[in-house]
């Protein structure tokens, strides 16, 4: 049985990678940055993206989206902007 996953907050889908390495499925993913969306389809071309903010999702809108991907694992990785050691000039200093 293959482990299904989806990320959310996903960013370009680095999260998400790992666990496809580790042997998951990455079948679905929720990230409102238009372009951190499309580089994750582009990384996770077989994964149902939601280009979304997701306080702006119901219980209801997550059910119809995913519920029939039956996700096992449901991700969710803080903002590496603010918690990346390549270049701190460049996070947000509220993600910290």
């Amino acid at each position: 049985m293959t482990i299904k996953v989806v990320d959310t907050f996903a960013g370009a889908g680095g999260f998400s990678l790992g666990f496809k390495m580790a042997g998951c499925d990455i079948v679905g993913a929720i990230e409102q940055d238009k372009w951190a969306a499309e580089t994750f389809k582009f990384n996770h071309p077989s994964a149902k993206v939601l280009e979304k903010d997701i306080n702006t999702l119901t219980d209801l809108d997550l059910k119809t989206e995913f519920c029939n991907l039956r996700p096992d694992i449901i991700l969710g990785g803080s903002p590496c902007q603010g918690f990346s050691v390549c270049n701190k000039n460049n996070g947000d200093p509220k993600d910290l």
